[in-house]
């Protein structure tokens, strides 16, 4: 399954996947029936065959098992609908391993799905890295800030992304939310990272009054490199959105993008292993 940040919404590109016809093929099942069904052994026929083409990740196998034991049975036509229509695989590495990195972009193919909400000020593609010098593993590209405190907000319905309310319910998982971050090694920089998740009627602006889990401030020539921020978080059984904020500027108030630089966004989920 090949991903590209070049999309054309014209041609029915979701969030980069391409040619979404031969991913369903591969699956053989009918990915727009939402009252689909299937038999435990249809289940995992299907498990398996998704599971060998490398298309999509499917709940874990104990998971599967746990929920069958209760009376559910998952419904694989739904999370096939969600790979199809939202590019959007839930049990996978990333849950946003598809969304591009260029907010303008993020921004104009997010409004066309239900699983997610974008919103960004003051932060901009760096495409290549400029005013990074030391040497070492860095990301090819990412997101800069300047003197105004820039700011990228992501709003994740996990239920609307294709996990469904018996999960959270009988093994809720835990979220990791992991960042690379660095400033340019002339100036220092100011990085902050907030996640929280949120019960269904919880408003996401709740986010804006608490207080970052990871601040960093790096002074001018600190020769910091590019540093992985982790976030750890656990779903309750009420949970239903996960909020991620980025923001950061530079400490010199100097004009252009001198402020921190962020890239490389996972958002994954952990089940107990069983």
């Amino acid at each position: 399954m090949a991903y590209t940040e070049n999309i054309a919404i014209s041609d029915k590109l979701i969030f980069g996947v391409e040619k979404p016809d031969l991913l369903i093929k591969n699956l053989e099942i009918e990915p727009v029936d939402q009252s689909f069904t299937q038999s435990s052994t249809t289940s995992n026929s299907t498990y398996h065959s998704c599971f060998h083409d490398n298309v999509l990740n499917l709940p874990p196998v104990f998971l599967v098992s746990l929920l069958e034991k209760m009376g559910h049975i998952f419904n694989y036509s739904s999370l096939c609908k969600h790979a199809y229509e939202y590019g959007i695989n839930p049990y996978g590495e990333n849950l946003l391993k598809s969304l591009p990195l260029d907010p303008k972009v993020a921004l104009e193919l997010t409004s066309t799905v239900p699983w997610i909400d974008y919103s960004f000020e003051s932060c901009y593609l760096e495409d290549p890295i400029v005013g990074y010098d030391l040497p070492g593993e860095q990301p090819k590209k990412c997101l800069v800030t300047s003197f105004k405190t820039g700011k990228r907000q992501i709003v994740i319905d996990l239920e609307k992304c294709g996990i469904e309310p018996s999960v959270f319910v009988h093994c809720p998982p835990r979220v990791i939310i992991q960042e690379k971050h660095a400033p340019r090694t002339d100036c220092g920089a100011i990085y902050k990272l907030s996640a929280q998740l949120l019960e269904d009627t919880e408003d996401p602006s709740f986010i804006e009054a608490c207080k970052p889990q990871i601040e960093r401030e790096y002074q001018e020539s600190a020769d910091q490199p590019w540093t992985v921020e982790t976030i750890q978080l656990q779903c309750k059984s009420t949970t239903r959105r996960l909020v991620i904020v980025t923001e950061g500027r530079d400490t010199k108030l100097w004009a252009g993008n001198y402020g921190i630089k962020f890239a490389d966004l996972i958002v994954r989920l952990e089940f107990p292993s069983g």
